[in-house]
């Protein structure tokens, strides 16, 4: 599949944290995801319904998991791709609580054991409306090319992303392009 894809080399970004900004504002989700995120992560209080609303708690966890799926498409999510993502949400205004957000990606591990790639793929596909497809695929491009460039796995892992979204493979390119050249951009 990655064939099909360029695969992008944008060397280490020196501040993480300063390029997730430019890249999730040309993403058009800076200014909307501290809200959603912050309510998302943080444990709620009791059993009712979290400030924001289900929906968001839904949207905020499709874009976590399709961050995920991508930075463990090698089989393999290292601490330091967990940094990565922690330091991308930090990066759109997010404080990350670290354990909760472990928590969150040991619950995510174990529904892809039990689910697999395509299934995982497939519910990520249906809670997300077309923009928030597209957002998804903007942050786990980001997450995967948060080590300077964007392997096999990860690109095949967008691909496969791409067209559960209805993208062709092109389309998968623009938007990792986009997000590359976001990351070679001066603050």
């Amino acid at each position: 599949m990655s064939s099909k894809l360029r695969l992008p080399h944008v060397g280490q970004p020196d501040d993480l944290q300063a390029a997730s900004r430019r890249v999730l504002t040309s993403a058009g989700l800076v200014g909307r995801l501290p809200t959603v995120l912050e309510r998302a992560l943080t444990p709620a209080p009791s059993e009712a319904e979290p400030p924001g609303g289900a929906d968001a708690a839904i949207r905020f966890g499709a874009l976590i998991e399709a961050a995920f799926l991508v930075a463990a498409a090698d089989g393999y999510l290292s601490s330091r791709e967990v940094d990565a993502l922690a330091d991308c949400l930090e990066g759109a205004g997010v404080e990350v609580d670290d354990e909760v957000l472990e928590g969150f990606i040991d619950q995510l591990a174990d529904e892809l054991e039990e689910e697999g790639v395509q299934g995982r793929i497939t519910a990520i596909a249906g809670a997300l409306d077309h923009a928030g497809q597209r957002e998804a695929l903007a942050f786990a491009a980001l997450v995967g090319l948060s080590n300077g460039q964007l392997g096999v796995p990860e690109a095949d892992r967008l691909l496969a992303l791409g067209h559960a979204f209805g993208l062709d493979a092109q389309g998968v390119q623009e938007v990792i392009d986009r997000v590359a050249s976001s990351l070679k951009s001066p603050a």
